[in-house]
């Protein structure tokens, strides 16, 4: 997505398995911490500081659910996901209509907790396939699946979600309301979350409120 470069995506590099461009995202503060003093390192712990692209975007993302920041600097909430909690959506453009453009998404997702309204953790989501799913060996399409344990890259333990809202994973289940993406590569996006805590343990995230604290859910494209 040619609008993200430069304001969240760096500079293109190449690697053995390609050209690619990064990401950053801070979990401490540099402008007030000197990160790369080592004789006078900073202090260890777990400040609530998350900022997406410094240097860049400089993007801070609000690190409770109900700070007023979070709806007034345009993020939109969407769906709970059981041990991941509610996730929050948000666009460089104004959204006027669907579909969404999978271009002027922030690649930066953030999920909160459906009991106390903390920060669970974050995923990256890409506009395209970047998971190496071996179908031929490993047919069954699902989350998890230990045919699959050896085969795969650093993204997440799947072969990605559909731009169509069809099938069992799709980026729209996400969302809630309406919902429709267009303009990814290959017609996926593919995610990799990073937890801050311990979100599967039983009864940690189970999204208690449901899915959609609307009521309105996003329509899969067979209903």
């Amino acid at each position: 997505a040619e609008k993200l470069v430069g304001l969240f995506f760096g500079e293109e590099k190449t690697s053995n398995d390609g050209t690619y461009r990064s990401i950053s995202v801070a979990l401490r503060n540099g402008d007030e911490e000197n990160l790369c003093d080592t004789e006078t390192p900073v202090a260890p712990g777990n400040p609530a500081y998350v900022t997406i692209s410094p240097g860049m975007a400089n993007m801070a993302v609000p690190t409770t659910e109900d700070e007023v920041e979070l709806k007034e600097n345009g993020w939109q909430e969407g769906s709970c996901l059981p041990a991941m909690g509610y996730h929050w959506e948000k666009f460089i453009e104004p959204v006027e209509g669907l579909p969404y453009k999978a271009g002027d998404m922030v690649p930066i997702v953030p999920m909160y907790s459906s009991t106390d309204k903390t920060l669970n953790g974050i995923f990256f989501a890409a506009t395209g396939k970047k998971q190496h799913w071996p179908v031929e060996e490993c047919p069954r399409v699902f989350p998890g699946n230990p045919c699959a344990f050896g085969k795969l890259n650093m993204w997440d333990f799947s072969a990605g979600l559909t731009e169509e809202s069809a099938g069992p994973f799709y980026m729209c289940s996400n969302f809630c309301g309406e919902c429709e993406f267009t303009g990814t590569d290959d017609g996926w996006f593919t995610t990799m979350h990073f937890m801050f805590k311990n979100t599967v343990a039983p009864g940690a995230e189970v999204c208690a409120a449901g899915k959609c604290r609307s009521g309105i859910l996003p329509k899969k494209v067979d209903e």
